[in-house]
């Protein structure tokens, strides 16, 4: 490593002075001009009488860095409309402070979302959808007569990626109340929780229910038709 100094001398003359660099190796005195003393590895420069050196700190890593990018940061959330924690993917708060967080970062990806949905993927869906028709691939009565069998036809529900968990325990009691007091479907908490989509998500469920069955076997805590859960785990 190699520190910048700079040499001090009441007499003002400098490195001009310098009566030459002694090699620590060999021990040859070299002459040298102020263009030609630099520092390196082992040497040692003479000064002349009165002079000293001075260190350059370049005060780095500055203690003031840290606060200055969190700064910055913040200020580019805000016009991202990201909450500072889902910019940075660093949550330290709370959990009600992170799941606030990731609440408010969702209502902007949503208003984003309805904009693409609105503006590219319906329609895209619905030039795909009529060409289909015209072609003969599918048969959709009053497709091209009725705008409201046209409508009826084309309707589509558009999902996309789920938000993600922070504590998968409560939010999984969460989505059972909202079940049980009717403020939401079931299709809503499955497009919610995992992005799927909630008939899939019968039929495969069903179909591992039966599975299970056929070998004998039921899981731990699973509900079974009457409602009433289950302790056998074989």
């Amino acid at each position: 490593s190699f520190f910048t100094v700079f040499v001090k001398s009441e007499a003002g003359e400098g490195l001009s002075g310098v009566p030459g660099l002694v090699d620590s190796v060999t021990g040859k005195i070299e002459g040298a001009t102020s263009e030609q003393v630099g520092l390196g590895s082992g040497a040692i420069v003479d000064l002349m009488p009165g002079e000293d050196i001075e260190i350059a700190n370049p005060m780095r890593p500055n203690a003031g860095f840290d606060p200055f990018v969190q700064a910055l940061l913040r200020q580019i959330g805000v016009a991202l409309n990201l909450p500072f924690e889902l910019l940075v993917k660093h949550f330290t708060a709370s959990f009600s402070a992170s799941m606030a967080a990731l609440g408010e970062a969702w209502r902007g990806f949503r208003v984003e979302r309805t904009h693409l949905i609105n503006s590219f993927a319906q329609p895209v869906y619905e030039w795909v959808l009529t060409e289909a028709i015209e072609r003969g691939h599918i048969r959709a009565p009053g497709y091209f007569d009725d705008p409201l069998a046209r409508e009826a036809w084309s309707v589509a529900t558009w999902t996309g990626p789920s938000k993600g968990h922070i504590n998968p325990q409560q939010e999984a009691n969460a989505s059972r109340i909202r079940l049980d007091t009717g403020i939401s479907t079931l299709e809503q908490e499955i497009a919610e929780h995992s992005g799927r989509d909630w008939e899939e998500t019968i039929q495969q469920r069903e179909l591992e229910r039966t599975m299970l069955e056929e070998a004998g076997l039921v899981l731990v805590g699973a509900t079974t038709a009457d409602g009433t859960g289950s302790e056998s785990a074989a």
